[in-house]
C-alpha cells in the first residue's frame, strides 16, 4: 500500500475529519488525528481501500504509507493488529520489536502485523521523504540486512505482492521492487501485480505499448498491471469477494481431481503431505506427479512412501522448449516428452473413474 502523498499539511490534515467531530486542536500527526476523531467517523464507503484490505484475514500488511489507517481499518474488523516500522537508520536504533523480543513471533490473521517499510509520521526520523533519504535507506539496507526481520524478507520476496496506490516509476515503487524484491534470492517465480493510475485518453496501441515497456524495464518481475484507479480495483475486489458463493471462494472446493505436481525431498515431500492434508480434508481426489524423478535416487526411501502417479525425467529440453516459447511435447523424441504422455494418459484414466 501506498501513494504518492505521502506527508499532509497540517491545515489539510484537520480537513480530513468531518467538520462536527474536528478537534479543537490541530494534531501532531495525522495518526493523533484519526485516534481523536476515531476511524469509523472519516468515512463509511464499503469501498474504502484499507476496509476491503481489512476483510481479507491476512496476518501481514506491508505499507510505505506513513499512517495508522490500515491498522484502524484492522480495529474496525474486530482485529488486534499491531504496528512496527523498519528500523532503517541509527536513530531508531533501540525501538521495541515483537520479532527481537520473540524470534518466534508470527502474526496471525486474528493478530495482523501492519509493518511500515518507509518508516510512521509517530517516528519522524523513521520517514523516507526525499530522494537523498531513499539513497541513504536503500544504501543502509543493503550493508544491514537484518534491519527487515527475516519473516518480512520471506513476504517480500517468497509471496505475490498487490502493489496497490502506487504509480509504477514511484520511488516507493521502484525501492520496494527493484532495491528489496528483486535483490533476494527467491525460491520460486511469482506473479505480482501492480494497480496503475488510468492513463486518461490513451488509445489501446499506447495503452499496449506503455505495459509492454514496464514489464520489459521491470523484466523478470512478472508485473500484471491493472489499468485503473486503486478504488476501481478495490471496488472489483469486493464485488468478486462478496459476489462468490461460499464453496467457489477456496479454489480445492468443487474440484472433481487435484493433480499436484512435486520436486524431489526434502522440501517437496514436505510441501506435499500439507497440500494432501488439503485436498483430503475437501475430499478432492488427488494424483501425485514427481518432476525430476532421477534427480531423487539419494533419497529413494522417502521417494517410495508418496503416493506417486508419474515420474518425470530431468531434461534441459525443458527449458530450451520454454526459451523458443514452444511446448516440451514439440520435442517428440525426448524422454521427458513421453513421460508427459504416459502421465497424461493416467489422468484421463482417473478423471474416467471420478467422474462416472
Amino acid at each position: 500500500m501506498g501513494g504518492r502523498a505521502r506527508l499532509l499539511l497540517f491545515s489539510d490534515q484537520e480537513n480530513l475529519a468531518p467538520e462536527d467531530v474536528r478537534p479543537a486542536q490541530l494534531p501532531a500527526t495525522l495518526t493523533d488525528l484519526i485516534a481523536e476523531v476515531g476511524w469509523e467517523t472519516l468515512g463509511d464507503d464499503p469501498n474504502d481501500p484499507p476496509r476491503v484490505l481489512a476483510s481479507l484475514d491476512l496476518p501481514l500488511y506491508l505499507t510505505t504509507n506513513p499512517d495508522s489507517m490500515m491498522v484502524e481499518a484492522l480495529r474496525a474488523a474486530g482485529k488486534s493488529p499491531a504496528r512496527e516500522l523498519c528500523p532503517w537508520n541509527a536513530y531508531l536504533d533501540g525501538l521495541p520489536s515483537r520479532f527481537v523480543d520473540d524470534p518466534a513471533y508470527e502474526p496471525t490473521p486474528e493478530a495482523p502485523l501492519v509493518h511500515h517499510l518507509l518508516g510512521t509520521d509517530e517516528e519522524i526520523d523513521s520517514l523516507v521523504v526525499t530522494e537523498d533519504h531513499y539513497l541513504d535507506y536503500l544504501v543502509r539496507i543493503s550493508a544491514e540486512m537484518e534491519r527487515i526481520p527475516d519473516y518480512i524478507w520471506s513476504a517480500l520476496t517468497n509471496s505475490s505482492l498487490l502493489f496497490l496506490g502506487y504509480s509504477l516509476d514511484d520511488w516507493e515503487f521502484r525501492v520496494l521492487m527493484r532495491g528489496l524484491v528483486a535483490t533476494r534470492d527467491r525460491r520460486r517465480r511469482l506473479k505480482h501485480v501492480g494497480v496503475q493510475l488510468e492513463m486518461a485518453g490513451a488509445s489501446e496501441e499506447e495503452t499496449q505499448a506503455v505495459q509492454t515497456f514496464l514489464q520489459q524495464y521491470f523484466q523478470e518481475s512478472d508485473i500484471n498491471i491493472y489499468w485503473g484507479t486503486p478504488a476501481q480495483f478495490v471496488a472489483e475486489l469486493r464485488e468478486q469477494m462478496e459476489g462468490a458463493p461460499p464453496a467457489r471462494r477456496t479454489s480445492s472446493r468443487g474440484a472433481t481431481l487435484a493433480l499436484l505436481v512435486v520436486e524431489p525431498p526434502p522440501a517437496g515431500a514436505h510441501d506435499l503431505a500439507r497440500v494432501l492434508e488439503l485436498t483430503h480434508h475437501f475430499e478432492v481426489p488427488a494424483l501425485v506427479l514427481l518432476n525430476k524423478a532421477d534427480l531423487s535416487a539419494p533419497r529413494a526411501a522417502e521417494i517410495a512412501a508418496l503416493p506417486i502417479m508419474a515420474h518425470l525425467p530431468y531434461n534441459p529440453i525443458v527449458t530450451e522448449a520454454m526459451a523458443n516459447g514452444q511446448a516440451v511435447t514439440a520435442y517428440t523424441d525426448a524422454p521427458v516428452t513421453q513421460a508427459l504422455h504416459a502421465a497424461w494418459a493416467a489422468i484421463k484414466a482417473r478423471l474416467a473413474l471420478v467422474t462416472s
